[in-house]
């Protein structure tokens, strides 16, 4: 029986995916589509209003920014739900040439987008988005080439597109110093395409995500192709798009509050020009109540830098991601430290080699491995002891009795004498010669070193003569 390695597995799993995605592609890419018939601009197109208006079109991504994915796959069965808000004033308008008028097209657009993502291997994440509009007002202009939907109204309530990504990570930070992934995305026909709302058939795009931390900040870059059936709005030309999407995200406060940043916008390759190349700033905050990633509430706001199709004057932006496998409140997640030094992996500054957290996770050097660091020995290339500040232990009298435990340091003694001399004791009494009374005859303590004195008692009666 043939045996399939895990990388073998990963890799036919994923052409398999990329084979299953350009299938749908050629399915949902009619041979109308002026792209496939290689059609001038000027050639016959679907409706007018066959392509999404709204240009803010978030995942939402709980390690990304406000529209900018991060490259760092959630882990394998590693979840989040979101849901986000955003307001746009006055994202399509008209200005005949030769005029400063301006015909208002759509005035106010108010939309959701609900996100749903899951992480199928540790490799792979799959994430769906639901976006609709909540309210629109808008109306066309009366116009004969719009024919039948001349002056009509463009009000109301609507579904877009569901659009399906899956995320693929090729390089990881901690091994390859950055994340890398990729993320194919299919759109599939369920919004209003009579009303700025939906394409009207199937849309395919791909990105290559890039992203990197330092410490707490971490940047993402986004790059990628939309392809879309072209559509024309009175000289507008909507079809094959470069997307791009640059972030950048600081926490200012661990746990606590985080403040984003993206610049994102699209080129039209159809008919290149700044109508179909809009571009937008979106800035903000991203607190986190629950003083855990479990729970973030986004804050933002976002205006045109260029103002091509869908890119409003002024754009709100509120939402929150729900992601409970990221972390708690009670107890904290387990942080990552890969030498088990007690210094989590985003503190440590030798996150390889165990050190102290005193010296920032790295290793203490200790040169002469005495105990004694180099930055407090004295003699850092020679073995020490403490009380010598990390130098050998001197012995002055040479007694064998260190200096430091001597009390004699020039006279050499034994250790039972703390180093000091033994004294003399010439009669072997026990008494020092300095102390005896009789220092050359042996005596008793009762006369101080000398014998016990002898009393006569010539008639044995036990009284001593006088």
């Amino acid at each position: 029986m043939a045996v399939v390695s895990r990388q073998q597995a990963h890799e036919s799993f994923l052409r398999l995916m990329m084979v299953l995605f350009w299938v749908i592609l050629g399915w949902g890419s009619s041979p109308s589509a002026t792209w496939a018939q290689g059609k001038n601009p000027n050639a016959t197109r679907r409706s007018h209003t066959a392509f999404d208006l709204q240009q803010f079109r978030p995942g939402p991504d709980p390690k990304g920014m406000f529209q900018t994915y991060s490259a760092e796959n959630l882990g394998q069965w590693k979840f989040f739900l979101g849901v986000m808000l955003n307001y746009g004033w006055d994202p399509l308008f008209l200005v005949e040439e030769g005029q400063d008028k301006q015909i208002d097209v759509m005035r106010h657009q108010l939309a959701a987008d609900v996100g749903l993502g899951i992480g199928l291997l540790s490799w792979l994440d799959l994430n769906v988005t639901l976006p609709m509009t909540l309210f629109q007002d808008g109306t066309l202009p009366t116009i004969s080439r719009l024919g039948a939907a001349s002056g009509r109204s463009l009000s109301g309530i609507y579904m877009r597109d569901i659009q399906i990504r899956l995320r693929f990570q090729f390089l990881r930070e901690k091994q390859h110093g950055l994340s890398l992934a990729v993320m194919p995305s299919l759109g599939l026909p369920s919004g209003n395409a009579d009303q700025f709302n939906g394409e009207g058939t199937l849309s395919f795009g791909i990105n290559a995500l890039l992203s990197k931390r330092f410490s707490r900040v971490a940047f993402a870059l986004n790059l990628g192709y939309r392809y879309l059936d072209e559509t024309e709005f009175l000289g507008l030309f909507v079809g094959h798009e470069l997307t791009y999407s640059v972030g950048l995200r600081i926490d200012a406060i661990r746990r606590t509050l985080s403040i984003i940043a993206d610049i994102s916008g699209v080129v039209g390759l159809t008919s290149p020009g700044i109508a179909s190349s809009p571009m937008g700033l979106f800035a903000g905050i991203r607190l986190f109540p629950m003083g855990s990633p479990t729970l973030a509430l986004n804050i933002g706001f976002g205006i045109g830098l260029l103002s091509g199709y869908g890119s409003p004057k002024f754009r709100a932006i509120l939402g929150f991601v729900w992601a409970p496998q990221f972390g708690s409140s009670s107890p904290r997640p387990t942080l990552s430290d890969q030498d088990n030094d007690g210094v989590p992996d985003d503190k440590d500054q030798c996150p390889r080699l165990a050190g102290s957290p005193k010296n920032q996770g790295c290793p203490i050097r200790d040169s002469d491995s005495d105990g004694i660091p180099d930055k407090k020995d004295h003699c850092p290339k020679r073995p020490g002891i403490p009380e010598a500040q990390g130098c050998p232990a001197k012995d002055t009298d040479r007694d064998g009795v260190p200096d430091h435990k001597d009390r004699c340091k020039r006279e050499p003694g034994p250790s039972v004498t703390q180093g000091c001399p033994v004294a003399n004791d010439t009669d072997g009494d026990g008494f020092t010669d300095k102390q005896d009374l009789c220092p050359t005859v042996a005596g008793v303590s009762a006369s101080r070193g000398c014998p016990k004195p002898t009393v006569e008692d010539k008639d044995g009666d036990g009284i001593p003569n006088r």
